[in-house]
């Protein structure tokens, strides 16, 4: 695991070992309240959303792609 991310934004956790801390930002990372890696959502979503959880290692993660840049990641 990548020192930086380790030290800046992840707490220890008991089932999941590690687990990115709500409300933690830098220059690359944002973390929501619910501890994801997004801008903040309401929890009750509208009709017309649909929601993909992805779940993965720091690749999947994004490390050092800024939040702007990962659509573009995911629609080449």
């Amino acid at each position: 695991m990548d020192d930086d991310l380790q030290d800046n934004c992840l707490v220890e956790d008991a089932l999941l070992m590690w687990f990115p801390e709500p409300h933690y930002s830098d220059e690359y990372i944002n973390i929501n309240s619910q501890g994801f890696r997004d801008k903040e959502h309401k929890v009750k979503k509208d009709e017309n959303v649909f929601r993909i959880l992805c779940l993965g290692d720091s690749s999947t993660f994004g490390l050092r792609v800024e939040l702007n840049d990962q659509g573009e990641m995911c629609t080449s």
